[in-house]
């Protein structure tokens, strides 16, 4: 697939421009999917540590096996809604691999083979791996723009007192009663909201990135044993055509040789 293909859906937006992420409508695009990836890395751990951890270790007793199995083919739906949602909400245009060979009257055993041996699956999977810490980073981000929302709106509930951490069951707090102090919040307030929009496109678009890599297709679909490609008549009749015109040119040769004497 060319990179241009891989261009995002909206040209116009720029995400470099100091005052523009606020107007943008990418940036809040953005926003949501960074958001959604907050119960989604919960979800996908609560799936992931039941069906691959909790899996592993009951192989030895037999039922683990399928438990695996079940949880690797199941993040290719998994994959396939977060490319859906890639698609939706961030600045790319994912297609759906095609490399899982479709045979006709293979049994499940090679059915199974075929989508566990399928490199889209194992990219999912490492998508999915990789969207769990995203959503832990995200949270941190969620913090941050809560925090920027605060300050800003420190006008509207003048006097008013700030939390920003607890250490040690104590909270960490800024009382804003004078008419400087609620200046200064309202300054830091949008300075550090603009810092969160440029970190969530930054964010947004290394996660862009990497769907790309993980998620998008097509890619060329794995060969069923006994379907490799063989030699076509057309290539074989080429080199017996040219071994046929060499043999042709000289009995034209001398048949004119025949004539002129």
């Amino acid at each position: 697939m060319e990179s241009s293909e891989h261009a995002t859906r909206d040209s116009r937006w720029r995400g470099s421009s100091l005052l523009g992420v606020v107007t943008a409508k990418q940036t809040y695009t953005n926003l949501v999917y960074l958001f959604l990836a907050i119960p989604l890395a919960f979800a996908y751990s609560a799936v992931f540590m039941f069906g691959l951890v909790f899996g592993t270790f009951l192989i030895l007793f037999i039922v683990g096996i399928p438990i695996v199995i079940a949880t690797i083919l199941s993040s290719r739906l998994l994959a396939a809604f977060e490319r859906a949602l890639a698609n939706a909400l961030l600045a790319v245009d994912l297609e759906a691999p095609n490399d899982v060979q479709r045979g006709d009257g293979d049994g499940f055993v090679s059915s199974l083979r075929r989508y566990l041996v399928a490199g889209s699956t194992w990219r999912g999977l490492g998508f999915l791996f990789l969207k769990i810490g995203l959503g832990f980073v995200s949270f941190i981000g969620l913090f941050l723009f809560a925090t920027a929302l605060s300050l800003v709106q420190s006008p509207v509930h003048y006097p008013t007192e700030t939390e920003f951490v607890t250490v040690n069951d104590q909270p960490i707090t800024w009382a804003i009663d004078t008419v400087p102090e609620l200046g200064l919040a309202v300054v830091l307030g949008v300075v550090l909201l603009l810092v969160c929009f440029h970190l969530v496109n930054a964010l947004a678009a290394l996660t862009g990135r990497i769907a790309l890599s993980l998620l998008d297709g097509p890619t060329e679909p794995v060969p069923s044993p006994g379907t490799e490609s063989l030699p076509t008549a057309g290539s074989d009749d080429g080199d017996g055509g040219d071994n046929a015109d060499s043999s042709e040119t000289p009995r034209s040769d001398s048949a004119e040789h025949d004539g002129d004497s």
